[in-house]
């Protein structure tokens, strides 16, 4: 007791005066405030999306994805899916047995990937090679920008997710010939964006995942 009273004594002249602040706390007039702490908050934030650096960069690295994924479509299989969607384009429904090749000609016929030939056709029918290679740059460039939203609302910000979708473009070129698994891609990425958004407090639209598993149950066997 008698230590903490010679304590309060040194700090405040009397025992029961309460101490005096201290000078160097006072600010002092004509000062800056300190923007560090501001400065550190807007850099976690990064740019908004809306703005022009922003902007320019993801139409150039968009461009620059399309570019990758145009190339020479290889597939076997393409001739196949055209064929089976303009069928179903024709006869307003889906063939129910094997018209495509000679060896299984008439036997019966389930198409798992019936939505994506239907929706290829008119991209064929419209511009024929380059329709496809358009198909590509919406399948591709429409996967990657969700992963970037999924990304960002896993707290990236800036330009990192933009340059990790960048990279992983460089990996999925090798998947992008103009196959069922191109549309796979789309679902699965707005599946996580779905999922993710709801999870980091985001709206709630788990209501969208029945439809997004219909749509890939007959889009693509990798449902």
């Amino acid at each position: 007791r008698a230590a903490s009273e010679a304590a309060r004594l040194k700090r405040g002249g009397k025992a029961g005066r309460p101490a005096r602040p201290d000078a160097r706390a006072r600010p002092v007039a004509g000062a800056r405030p300190d923007t560090r702490a501001a400065g550190t908050a807007a850099n976690a934030q990064g740019l908004p999306l809306r703005h022009p650096a922003m902007v320019a960069t993801i139409a150039f690295l968009a461009l620059c994805v399309a570019a990758l994924v145009t190339h020479r479509l290889l597939d076997p299989d393409l001739w196949q899916h055209l064929a089976v969607g303009r069928a179903m384009w024709e006869r307003h429904g889906i063939p129910m047995r094997h018209e495509w090749t000679w060896p299984s000609w008439g036997r019966p016929e389930v198409l798992n990937s019936w939505l994506f030939r239907a929706l290829l056709w008119p991209f064929w029918a419209a511009g024929h090679e380059w329709g496809l290679q358009t198909w590509r740059w919406f399948a591709t460039l429409g996967a990657l920008a969700l992963a970037v939203a999924t990304g960002r609302r896993l707290g990236g910000r800036g330009l990192l997710p933009l340059l990790g979708v960048t990279l992983a473009a460089l990996v999925l070129r090798q998947r992008t010939q103009v196959r069922p698994e191109t549309l796979s891609f789309v679902l699965a990425a707005l599946q996580l964006w779905v999922l993710e958004a709801r999870r980091q407090g985001g709206p709630d639209r788990r209501w969208a995942l029945p439809v997004v598993a219909l749509l890939w149950a007959n889009a693509h066997v990798s449902w």
